[in-house]
């Protein structure tokens, strides 16, 4: 087989083999000596004497605005329990004289975030079966939102929901916690 390659070709092919063998075993160069004396950079020119000032003019404070989202300004107002709770007499839906005062009230303060919506809360006294509470919990919270519409706060920004006597303000079992339990609450929402 190798007599049908021209010997020309065949010693070319060496050739270029050893330079290529030869060039990959070539040694790597030699380190250079590590220098412990830092460089000379002469002696630094002496520092300038600057004067004190003192007529400096005061910073103009910049005023950010911060915005905040609906959700954290509800979760805000919520927290200030900034809207009023109104109380009712027993078995009774009809708006008492103090609860039309504290509802004017809230309503200035819900005009005042026109972007909040407001859930209005009915609840009840243990008193009574759970039917029963429910619906006047619903008649309640109906009439604090019907006061509300009737003072220019738009029906689309609120809602309503009865709890009947599910959740308490105060558990214990007498006249005083009953009459806190007799009740409509306001919730700020985002949407």
């Amino acid at each position: 087989m190798l007599e049908r390659f021209p010997r020309s070709l065949m010693v070319t092919a060496v050739l270029l083999s050893c330079i290529f063998f030869m060039s990959a075993c070539k040694s790597a160069p030699s380190p250079e000596p590590v220098t412990t004396a830092a460089p000379d950079m002469g002696t630094p020119p002496p520092a300038e004497r600057v004067d004190e000032t003192t007529d400096f003019a005061e910073p103009e404070a910049i005023e950010e605005t911060i915005r905040e989202t609906p959700s954290s300004l509800a979760d805000r107002l919520n927290g200030q329990r900034v809207l009023a709770v109104i109380n009712f007499d027993f078995d009774k839906y009809d708006l008492r004289e103090d609860a039309r005062r504290m509802l004017a009230r809230n309503a200035t303060l819900i005009k005042e975030h026109g972007q909040l919506k407001i859930r209005i809360e009915g609840h009840c006294d243990e008193r009574g079966t759970v039917e029963y509470n429910l619906a006047l919990g619903e008649k309640r919270a109906r009439a604090a939102r019907d006061f509300l519409i009737s003072q220019g706060i738009p029906a689309s920004r609120l809602s309503i929901i009865s709890y009947g006597k599910e959740r308490p303000s105060d558990r214990a079992h007498n006249e005083a916690a009953w009459a806190e339990n007799r009740r409509a609450e306001f919730i700020w929402r985002a949407n």
